[in-house]
């Protein structure tokens, strides 16, 4: 089936994320805004975190205005006439005001010409936001139609389901332990993180992972979310142990899932010990540095390279000593965004038997990593998905 769907802030992120969720879809057309992709999968929204908004495509047409308002009405046709129907338009690369207001109205005179009570939902852009969508009911009470504009064609979708955004904000601010000296990583940057390592909990397969710099347990939660039943996590920190126990008991009482959780204190230096055992999957962000205020110049952006070098020298043979050949480690190492550029953390992968896997298509992407940072963030992420090649 051809699904669209549309892509966050990081584009590349929400891709390669649909991508290593369904291994088996293909790539119809693709632009930063949105990709149509086809699979024999059924796409669920709940397991991306990346994907605001994801639609059934109804097809491929060219420009024209009149064909596509028949193909949106004959959709809302199917809805009764005793009560009122909302419909919605998302236009994703084309800003066209004039086309997105003729085909508008185009298709709520062809619904009151038969029969129907109309309104058509708009917004500030022309790309209706999941807030609005869910606050205005529409995908109970009418339809968000999405339009992607290429050149000479433009594919027509019906949205399905939108990004629970609230869900999110209630995992991230509610938790009872949230440690805002050390940070947190945001729950659906974690749920994105977690998919990236292409280990989907499959019915009938007990899938597992570890985070040894578990923090406030973040990763630990989403995995749980995600239906991983065997979850194990540690940090050097007594507080991170103890926040995380707080933070797994209290998402276990909100959405009572049947993961069997262990976490443990060590030191990722000792892990070896405190684990006795390998792991086919490691999901993990270690210390990505102290917050900073303001700028950062280039002689303490150098500084705080070397620092974080060190670390990062200690922790990747560690980690590479919990994986089991053939495993998967996804790992975020920071990117230090100074005055002057960006500074990155060399990784010996050779040296400690991993390899990088290229994350998205080259025609696509041709790095083996993704950046990720907000606007004015001065510590930015650099997101591996590396393989175990070797002991």
């Amino acid at each position: 089936m051809q699904y669209l769907a549309v892509l966050g802030q990081n584009s590349r992120l929400s891709l390669a994320e649909i991508l290593a969720v369904y291994p088996d879809a293909k790539i119809i057309a693709h632009r930063d805004e949105a990709v149509i992709f086809d699979t024999k999968k059924s796409v669920e929204l709940n397991q991306l975190g990346g994907s605001p908004k994801i639609a059934e495509v109804i097809g491929e047409f060219s420009p024209d205005i009149k064909k596509i308002s028949e193909a949106v009405a004959s959709e809302l046709f199917s809805f009764s006439k005793e009560q009122k129907v909302f419909f919605g338009l998302s236009f994703y690369g084309n800003a066209n005001k004039n086309f997105y207001n003729s085909l508008g109205r185009m298709i709520k005179s062809r619904l009151t010409e038969s029969g129907y009570r109309a309104r058509w939902v708009v917004g500030r852009d022309i790309a209706l936001s999941s807030v609005l969508i869910k606050t205005n009911k529409l995908l109970t009470r009418g339809a968000d139609f999405c339009l992607v504009f290429f050149t000479g064609k433009i594919y027509l979708a019906k949205t399905a389901e939108v990004q629970d955004f609230s869900d999110y904000g209630f995992r991230d601010m509610r938790r009872p332990a949230r440690d805002l000296v050390s940070g947190l990583t945001p729950p659906k940057l974690a749920k994105i993180l977690i998919n990236l390592g292409g280990k989907p909990a499959c019915a009938g397969r007990q899938k597992e992972i570890l985070d040894p710099f578990c923090g406030s347990g973040t990763f630990l939660g989403e995995a749980a979310l995600l239906g991983f039943k065997k979850i194990y996590g540690s940090d050097v920190s007594a507080k991170a142990i103890a926040d995380s126990k707080k933070n797994l008991e209290w998402l276990k009482e909100k959405y009572n899932f049947p993961a069997d959780i262990g976490i443990k204190q060590c030191d990722i230096k000792n892990s070896r010990v405190c684990w006795s055992r390998q792991f086919d999957f490691i999901a993990t962000e270690p210390y990505l540095g102290p917050p900073i205020r303001g700028t950062i110049g280039f002689e303490k952006a150098k500084h705080l390279q070397t620092e974080l070098q060190k670390n990062y020298d200690e922790y990747l043979p560690a980690l590479s000593g919990l994986l089991e050949n053939g495993g998967t480690l996804v790992l975020i190492a920071p990117l230090i965004i100074s005055e002057n550029g960006h500074l990155k953390i060399s990784l010996k992968l050779k040296e400690n038997g991993l390899e990088a896997v290229h994350p998205l298509p080259a025609n696509i992407h041709n790095q083996p990593t993704i950046i990720y940072s907000r606007q004015d963030q001065k510590i930015g992420r650099e997101i591996y998905i590396l393989k175990k090649i070797s002991n």
